[in-house]
C-alpha cells in the first residue's frame, strides 16, 4: 500500500456533524468502570478504585457479576486462552479471571512501572502467550514479560525501548507502543524478539489490531496511525481530532474506532482512511471494545457504559 496524506483531514473533520449515540441506537446502562475487553460470553468492565472487574451482559450490558480483584486491576484488559487477563498495580503484577466460576483463577507478581504507566497501558493475549510491559534490571518499562497462560510462568523477556506502555497481539506478531518515543515496535514470538520498530504521531499510547492495519491512536497530535501489519511501515496517517490524555482504541465490525477525551466515539472507514463519523456527547475518559455485534463504550465520569449496534461496512 502506498502512503496516503490525510492534507484536507482538518477541514473534513470539522464539517462532520456530531450524532448522538442515543439518537443512533445506542443503549445505556448506569455502571462504574473503565477498562472494556470482550469475549467468553461477557462484556468485561474494569473498575480499579473498587478493585473488581464487573462482567456485563452482551445482549442487554444488565450485571451479571461482581469478580473482586484484590491486587487492583489496571491497564487495559484482554480475553484469550479461556480467561480473561489483567495487569494489577496495587500488587503488581497479573492476575487471570476464571469466566466460568467469575473469580480470580492465578495470579503471577511482575515488576509494572505502576508511577511511570499509572495503570494507563494494555495486555496483550494471543501468539502463545500474555504479554506486557514490565520494567528491566536498570531500566523502565523496558522488558515485554511473556507468560505462559496455563503455568503463570514468565518464559522470555524480551527488551523493548524504555518507557513502552501497551501491547496487542495480531497477525502473527506482537506489538508495543511507545508513547515517549513516538513509536510501535513488532515482536515475533517465534524468537522473542523485536523485528521492526516504526515512528508513529506524537504519544501513540492506546492501539489495536485488526480490519487490514495496526492503528495507533496518538493522542498529542490527535492523529491515527495505520501501519501495514506484515512490513510494519507507515501507510496512512489519518487527522482524527482525537485528544487528551485519556482514551483508547478497538477495532471490529469492518470499522476503527478511536475513543478520546475531546469525543466520545469516532468512526473510521478502513477502506478510504478517513472519519466516517463522531458520536457524542463529550464524556471525559473510558474505553471502547467491538463485539457481539456492538460497540461498546465507557465514560467512568459519569458511570455509564453505552452499547452501540454496529453499522454496515
Amino acid at each position: 500500500m502506498a502512503v496516503i496524506a490525510v492534507s484536507d483531514g482538518g477541514a473534513r473533520r470539522s464539517a462532520l456533524p456530531v450524532t448522538d449515540i442515543g439518537q443512533a441506537g445506542a443503549t445505556s446502562v448506569k455502571v462504574a468502570g473503565d477498562w472494556l475487553a470482550a469475549g467468553e460470553g461477557g462484556i468485561w468492565l474494569s473498575d480499579p478504585p473498587g478493585k473488581v472487574i464487573r462482567r456485563l451482559d452482551p445482549g442487554s450490558g444488565a450485571l451479571t457479576a461482581t469478580i473482586r480483584v484484590p491486587q487492583e486491576p489496571c491497564e487495559a484488559t484482554d480475553v484469550a486462552f479461556g480467561a480473561l487477563w489483567t495487569a494489577t498495580c496495587g500488587s503488581p503484577g497479573l492476575a487471570r479471571i476464571d469466566p466460568k466460576s467469575n473469580k480470580v483463577s492465578g495470579f503471577v507478581a511482575l515488576p509494572l512501572s505502576g508511577e511511570l504507566l499509572a495503570g494507563e497501558g494494555s495486555v496483550g493475549a494471543g501468539a502463545g502467550g500474555v504479554w506486557l510491559v514490565i520494567d528491566g534490571p536498570k531500566c523502565l518499562a523496558c522488558r515485554v514479560a511473556r507468560v505462559n497462560p496455563k503455568s503463570l510462568r514468565i518464559v522470555a523477556r524480551v527488551p523493548v525501548r524504555k518507557y513502552s506502555a501497551s501491547v496487542r497481539t495480531g497477525y502473527g506478531a506482537v506489538w508495543v507502543t511507545n508513547p515517549d518515543a513516538n513509536l510501535v515496535q513488532k515482536i515475533n514470538p517465534r524468537t522473542n524478539r523485536v523485528v521492526a520498530t516504526t515512528k508513529v504521531g506524537l504519544k501513540p499510547r492506546f492501539f489495536d489490531v485488526g480490519e487490514g492495519g495496526v492503528w495507533t491512536l496518538n493522542q498529542r497530535d490527535g492523529s491515527v496511525t495505520r501501519l501495514d501489519p506484515q512490513t510494519a511501515k507507515v501507510v496512512a496517517r489519518i487527522d482524527a481530532g482525537v485528544f487528551g490524555e485519556g482514551g483508547d482504541m478497538t477495532v471490529g465490525g469492518g470499522w476503527v474506532w478511536p475513543r478520546g477525551a475531546n469525543a466520545l466515539l469516532t468512526r473510521i472507514d478502513p477502506r478510504t482512511n478517513a472519519v466516517a463519523e463522531r458520536y457524542g456527547p463529550q464524556s471525559g475518559s473510558g474505553a471502547d471494545i467491538v463485539c457481539y455485534d456492538a460497540v461498546w463504550v465507557s465514560a467512568h465520569d459519569v458511570t455509564t457504559v453505552w452499547r452501540l449496534p454496529l453499522p454496515s461496512p
